[in-house]
């Protein structure tokens, strides 16, 4: 209990000198400190705490689910990471990334959303397809459409038909 409450107290202070004892403990086998150290590393931010933050993505357990989480809340930009996690071989690491990707509106992750699209394997292929209004810009715009034409089922026209929309919803009228 004293371990989770120092943890906490760090995070809150946002005590970037002591960002190695937090990440050290996200591995901790106390799931409670595992957890505080997740949200500590989300708090105080940094390269160091990204890179484990994404590490933990993969994992079949909450701390995955936590992880996610700590990086929608992470104190900096997450664009390294998520555009890294998207590499990843293995799918439950890229289905959280473009999620991320999509809710945290990184539009450099437009380009391997589309070719997940396309190539990824049936569960990667729907997340890509549901994040893709996430990510567009309006210079996407007349690439979706394309994409609209050689749709297969009534899912995939709504979800494309959101991106297109997204694309172009910041332009003027």
């Amino acid at each position: 209990a004293a371990k989770i409450d120092v943890i906490n107290w760090l995070g809150n202070n946002h005590v970037a000198s002591q960002t190695d004892l937090v990440i050290d403990n996200i591995s901790d086998q106390d799931q409670a400190l595992a957890l505080a150290a997740l949200a500590a590393a989300s708090k105080i931010g940094g390269d160091k705490s990204l890179a484990a933050l994404v590490s933990v993505l993969g994992q079949d357990n909450e701390l995955s689910s936590a992880a996610q989480s700590a990086l929608l809340s992470f104190n900096g930009n997450i664009s390294s990471g998520v555009l890294a996690a998207l590499d990843s071989s293995d799918s439950k690491v890229v289905a959280k990334a473009l999620q991320l990707a999509a809710t945290r509106h990184i539009y450099a992750a437009y380009p391997k959303t589309v070719d997940l699209i396309a190539n990824g394997n049936s569960q990667v292929n729907v997340i890509a397809l549901k994040g893709l209004k996430g990510v567009v810009r309006p210079e996407n715009f007349e690439e979706v459409c394309k994409m609209l034409e050689s749709v297969k089922g009534p899912e995939e026209i709504a979800e494309l038909q959101a991106a297109a929309k997204n694309s172009i919803v910041s332009l003027d009228a």
